[in-house]
């Protein structure tokens, strides 16, 4: 028995039978449970094409299912969104102290104490007298 058949539950919707075994067994189309051959509902007593099976419920858990998708959809938009916002934060912080070090070797500054200043906002620009001053306990 591999004929077209189709499997429908309590709201109207229907499926085709697409995977058939030995002996007439079918997958379900809506649960994907083994069935005998000859029924017209699913043995899955929580598919929606089994006989326990009402409309409202069927209903409610579709709409449910749809709440869930679009909740899950909008989530991921807004880890991609502050994803590509931290992307672009570092590439701006990335600029902006390449900006920092290229002022820094102009003046001839000691890298080492604009790292440690506030270089974002208030960068220090200082030279030392001797080329070793870190290198050196006080």
């Amino acid at each position: 028995m591999t004929g077209e058949q189709i499997m429908t539950i309590a709201t109207g919707e229907a499926r085709p039978i697409t995977t058939w075994f030995a002996g007439g067994w079918f997958t379900c189309p809506w649960c994907g449970a083994a069935n005998p051959p000859k029924v017209q509902h699913c043995d899955n007593p929580a598919c929606w094409a089994s006989t326990y099976a009402t409309a409202d419920r069927v209903r409610a858990e579709q709409e449910r299912i749809a709440r869930q998708h679009a909740e899950h959809e909008q989530r991921r938009s807004a880890v991609e969104a502050h994803t590509a916002a931290q992307q672009r934060c570092q590439e701006e912080r990335a600029a902006l102290w390449q900006r920092r070090v290229a002022t820094a070797n102009e003046r001839g500054a000691c890298l080492t104490c604009l790292r440690r200043s506030r270089w974002e906002t208030q960068p220090l620009y200082r030279r030392h007298r001797r080329p070793d001053f870190h290198d050196t306990e006080p």
